[in-house]
This record gives C-alpha cells, sequence and structure tokens, in this order.
C-alpha cells in the first residue's frame, strides 16, 4: 500500500500510531505497530509518522530494541529530515542503538553522515565498528577520500586500517589503487609485514581490477612473500587484473 489511502486503512494507521505514542503498551505490540506502517505504508505516507519515531528514537526512557528497530524504519524510509536524529543515535549510551543507528546510515546513503561514520570506527564495540565500516562502504565513491586517509596512516588503528581497504575494495574506485599499493609496497619492505593488512590491500587491488602505476609489478613481489595469505591473494588479484584488462 502507497500513495493515497483509504478511509480504513488511514484509520489503522492512526491505530499504529496511537499504540507506538503510548509507553504504556507492552514492547511487543509497539514493536508489531512499527513492523506494519514500514511493511504497509511505503515511502510515500511514511513521512507522516517521522516526528514520532524520531522522538522515540532520541528518548532514552523507551526501550533499547523499540529505539533500534525505530533507527532501522528511518534509515529505510525516511527523509533527509531524520538524518541528525540518527547522527545524534550513533553516539548513543546503548551499544545496540548506535550499531543500528549507523546501519540506518549506510541505508539512507546520505553523504552527509560520512563524517560521523569515521568516527564510530573508534567506537570500542566491534559490532558498532563493523556495522559503520559497512555503512561507509554503503556511501560509495563518496568515501574512497577519507578511507583511503584513514589506511594511509600508520598510527590509525589496525582493525581500522583493515576495515577501510576492505571497503575500498568493495567501492571499486580506480582513485583507490594508489593508497592501497603504497600501503603493499611499504608493508614488503618491513622486516615486519602486517600479514592482515597486506593481504587485503592485495585483494582489496583485484576487486577494483586495474592496472595503474605498476599495480602488476607490486603483485608480482607479494606474490612471492613466504606468508600464503599475501602470496595466494597476490597471485589470485594479478589474475582478476589480467581478466578485466584483456
Amino acid at each position: 500500500m502507497s500513495g493515497s489511502s483509504t478511509p480504513f486503512q488511514t484509520e489503522v494507521e492512526s491505530t499504529c500510531a496511537a499504540i507506538l505514542s503510548a509507553s504504556t503498551e507492552p514492547k511487543a505490540h509497539r514493536l508489531n505497530a512499527l513492523a506494519f506502517l514500514v511493511q504497509q505504508i511505503g515511502s510515500e505516507r511514511f513521512c507522516a509518522f517521522e516526528a514520532l519515531l524520531c522522538d522515540i528514537l532520541n528518548n532514552h526512557a523507551e526501550d533499547a530494541e523499540l529505539r533500534s528497530a525505530t533507527a532501522l524504519a528511518l534509515g529505510q524510509f525516511g527523509s533527509a529530515d531524520v538524518l541528525n536524529p540518527l547522527l545524534k543515535a550513533t553516539s548513543d549510551s546503548d551499544r545496540q542503538v548506535r550499531q543500528y543507528a549507523a546501519e540506518a546510515l549506510g541505508r539512507m546513503g546520505n553523504e552527509a553522515a560520512i563524517p560521523t561514520l569515521l568516527e564510530r570506527l573508534t567506537d570500542t564495540d566491534n559490532d558498532v565498528f563493523l556495522m559503520a565500516a559497512n555503512a561507509l562502504g554503503q556511501m560509495g565513491t563518496a568515501a574512497v577520500s577519507p578511507l583511503s586517509q584513514l589506511l594511509s596512516q600508520p598510527q590509525t588503528r589496525h582493525d581500522v586500517r583493515c576495515a577501510a581497504a576492505w571497503q575500498l575494495g568493495q567501492i571499486q574506485e580506480s582513485s583507490a589503487v594508489e593508497p592501497l599499493m603504497n600501503v603493499v609496497e611499504t608493508e614488503l619492505a618491513s622486516e615486519a609485514t602486517n600479514e592482515e593488512l597486506t593481504a587485503l590491500c592485495v585483494w582489496a587491488l583485484g576487486e577494483i581490477g586495474c592496472e595503474l602505476n605498476g599495480v602488476r609489478q607490486i603483485l608480482l613481489r607479494a606474490s612471492q612473500h613466504p606468508q600464503p595469505s599475501i602470496a595466494d591473494r597476490a597471485k589470485l588479484a594479478s589474475k582478476k587484473i589480467a581478466r578485466h584488462i584483456n
């Protein structure tokens, strides 16, 4: 159901809104009401409920599961007006709310969320960290530059650099080739090669699949590395690039 609604549909939607608004209603009833709105009314009429859902999301007295579900609903159908409440929710005291707020921002795909998602990569909760990384990947080319910067900074936390390499491989934008190559080259020259980071950068180069500035020469060197995780991925990446350019 979308677009204009019948009187019956309007009454049902009003009932769902009333249930959602009532903090005395059982949580299960409120979750069911939210699910109905998400599944039945579609994006065209969802805006009528945005203010109510934002109030629930940012009310710390509300149940965390309900707030998390509300965040996902806002990310799926919400307009640009729900961006700030979702950004605020990524810093919530509840880890579940932070996690689903980050996921919601990824669903929205609004580039204005990138700085906040980058901050969430420092989250102490691994699920929040992973969701923020995934959300950045959903931003596409707009996230390539900040992710490349994180990747290129040796002082950046190891897991953040690894996440950056992974997402750059997912986005598959050629402008990420040079920073990925630089990391591989630096690590290959190190006496203590960061195996995981190097392997992920090599994999990402194969996913991007273009020959720029001697990528295959660096991959050839990587394919001779004593660590199988690096060597094997380098060989596979070289084959992928060869298929792309031939």
